[in-house]
């Protein structure tokens, strides 16, 4: 019984030539900088996505939602419509400024 086992058992085949310090340690550099190009592409590409939002309240309100980076950075302007100064952007603090006296940044 013990030859019939021999039969089926299949030998381990020698294994390769161990690869000596220097080759584990170029292995693991290009490793290493191999995923360290990943990461920087991927944030390379991710930092440039954008996308805004536009919210129209009754009354002549507007907010602008500018979100980047999957939304964990996010920007909100409110523009509302005035009878003295015409469209006007009100900040955080309270300030209100006209917008005809402001730049625009025109999508590319």
């Amino acid at each position: 019984m013990n030859a019939h086992a021999e039969q089926g058992h299949i030998a381990a085949s020698p294994s390769t030539e161990s690869r000596g310090a220097i080759g584990k340690f170029f292995d693991t550099l290009i490793g290493t900088i191999f995923i360290v190009l990943l990461a920087a592409g991927l944030i390379a590409l991710t930092s440039t996505w954008r996308s805004s939002d536009l919210l129209f309240e009754g009354s002549g309100r507007v907010l602008v939602t500018r979100t980047s980076w999957w939304g964990l950075q996010r920007e909100v302007t409110v523009l509302e419509a005035s009878q003295i100064d015409g469209w006007t952007i009100i900040e955080k603090n309270g300030d209100r400024l006209p917008m005809r006296s402001q730049s625009m940044r025109l999508p590319e």
